[in-house]
């Protein structure tokens, strides 16, 4: 049967594709437990197969394991996820698993995550169970497996308390008599368990079931507790994750945020911050003679360093002696002593990949004395814990800039861009530029005073440039005269290092003219162009654009500060 599911999968795949889709997250199958209450041995007991942090699914196939001595399966099948119409193969049971697998005929499932299937299991014993998801796969619109990770579920026996045995001591005797008819004339049971019966009233009912049950010691009856009850994640498949890679990139960001902070730089410190405006996204600290203050989203968060910054500075410090880290390498937590100027303390963070990229969702610098701002990861599948013997602290320390090596390093990085818009290579274009930039631009201003709006975002410039190469008095145009670049910034930003240039070459190579660049380097991937605009030398001066000042001045980040200019 799972041939023919998989069969099924690759004829459905069999047409024109056009597109090519990247997938940076890995969707999360795993066990939900509807019920919150116990479970008795005879009852029926929902499971729920669940799936989060999804994009482009169509199909799936998995098998859930169970310990037939203590579950016996009643039924199920596909849920809601996947589009209507989609075709599903009745559950195949074995003694110990359920195979389900499903497919939609219509395309792929909109939301990101949601309920693949249902399942009904009878317990039928008194013992711990886990029911383990096994051979997980997804599929998408085009036919292709995606990466995939699993957690399991658990179900624990406990035994209940006595009937009667209202304080909790596993015996019933004339103290719970005593607290059943003290709740006799309250409106709501103290403590809840006077209401024997659970008929929602104490009275008389309540005292007889006490009284039949004097001398009674040890439980009365057993029932199954249900919850997800954590079981380290089983499988990733699809990705390989270097948790030393990740454990040493939250570090190098925590340098760079100490480094900004030192530097009262607040674009920097927006660099390492997650974006958007969710309240998951804050900072919590005591303000004003120890007052808590709770700054949620991130322009709330920006504005505070902003105030801050005017009433303190100094050098900042943080020694880290925690990191954990989820199993699918997207979520972590720091634990760390700080030093910031005359102030000390420890603090909390959030940590969160945005797209391949770690960035700091939040911190709290009370350590936790004003409620649990942030919480530990239920599940880390890495943790680093302090060796006093060697403490790592995320400290400033930046080695001298080797200018001639930076210059010629940005050359190579706008030569490769020269080549590849000469030979409309879009894809080699792409290389040059950081493309995860959200404010990544591109402009060009040439011969007949007709500027080329500015595009921001990687996509507007891809549509940009593709429109230079098609349109008309504008296609067969090269970038030219040549690809040299004379005027260099180069200063620190943060840990990372931003450059200004300006290239006396442009678009429409056969009029004189002018190229403004703005890069940055990441340790990662070296220099990469985040902003970049051109003009012929009979249009400098028109729109704003002339030596010095580039159009891209109001909206981009290009500096010509005099301390940063690197000599000849």
């Amino acid at each position: 049967m799972k041939r023919f599911l998989t069969f099924f999968f690759l004829t459905i795949a069999i047409c024109p594709v056009f597109t090519t889709v990247g997938y940076s997250e890995v969707s999360l199958v795993h066990v939900v437990f509807p019920q919150k209450t116990p479970i008795a041995v005879g009852e029926r007991l929902n499971v729920d197969i669940q799936i989060a942090d999804a994009q482009d699914i169509a199909g799936y196939e998995l098998t859930v394991s169970f310990d037939p001595t203590v579950l016996r399966y009643i039924g199920g099948g596909n849920a809601d996820y996947l589009p209507e119409g989609a075709f599903a193969l009745s559950p195949i049971a074995s003694n110990d698993s359920v195979y389900i697998a499903a497919t939609s005929v219509v395309g792929a499932a909109a939301a990101s995550a949601g309920t693949l299937a249902t399942l009904t299991f009878e317990v039928v014993a008194i013992s711990a169970s886990t029911l383990q998801l096994k051979d997980v796969i997804l599929s998408n619109s085009a036919g292709m497996s995606l990466p995939v990770t699993t957690r399991s579920g658990r179900i624990e026996t406990i035994q209940s308390l006595p009937i009667g045995d209202v304080n909790g001591d596993r015996s019933v005797n004339i103290l719970d008599l005593t607290l059943v008819a003290s709740s006799l004339t309250v409106g709501t049971p103290t403590p809840p368990r006077a209401d024997v019966n659970e008929d929602g009233t104490v009275n008389i009912l309540d005292m007889v079931l006490v009284a039949q049950h004097l001398d009674a010691i040890g439980g009365n009856t057993v029932k199954s507790k249900v919850g997800v009850i954590p079981v380290n994640p089983d499988v990733t498949a699809g990705i390989d994750i270097d948790f030393a890679a990740e454990d040493q990139a939250i570090r190098d960001l925590y340098a760079e945020y100490a480094l900004a902070h030192g530097d009262q730089d607040v674009d920097a410190l927006t660099d390492v911050w997650l974006p958007g405006e969710s309240k998951d996204i804050f900072t919590a600290w005591t303000f004003w003679a120890g007052t808590f203050e709770k700054n949620e989203g991130g322009k709330a968060v920006s504005k505070a360093w902003d105030g801050i910054f005017r009433l303190r500075g100094g050098k900042m410090e943080v020694d880290i002696t925690y990191i954990a880290i989820d199993s699918r390498g997207k979520e972590a937590v720091l634990r760390g002593a700080y030093t910031w100027g005359n102030q000390k303390g420890d603090l909390i963070s959030a940590l969160k990949k945005d797209g391949t990229d770690w960035k700091i969702r939040a911190i709290d610098y009370t350590d936790g004395r004003f409620g649990r701002q942030v919480k530990d990861l239920l599940e880390p599948a890495h943790i680093f814990e302090e060796n006093p013997e060697n403490r790592q602290a995320a400290v400033a320390t930046r080695p001298p800039i080797d200018f001639a090596a930076e210059k010629a390093a940005i050359q190579a990085v706008y030569s490769a861009f020269y080549k590849a818009f000469n030979d409309n290579d879009l894809k080699a274009i792409g290389e040059t530029f950081r493309t995860n930039d959200g404010k990544v631009a591109f402009g060009t201003i040439f011969a007949g005073n007709e500027p080329v709006p500015i595009a921001f975002g990687w996509r507007n410039v891809e549509i940009a440039i593709e429109g230079l190469w098609i349109g008309i008095g504008t296609k067969g145009a090269k970038w030219g005269r040549d690809d040299v670049l004379k005027d260099f910034w180069i200063r620190y930003k943060g840990s990372k290092i931003e450059a200004s240039v300006i290239g006396y070459n442009c678009y429409k190579g056969s009029f004189p003219g002018e190229t403004h660049l703005y890069l940055m380097k990441e340790a990662k991937d070296g220099w990469k162009i985040h902003e970049l605009d051109s003009s012929t030398e009979n249009n400098l001066g028109i729109f704003g654009f002339h030596k010095g000042k580039p159009r891209l001045k109001e909206a981009g980040r290009f500096f010509t500060t005099d301390a940063d200019k690197v000599p000849e």
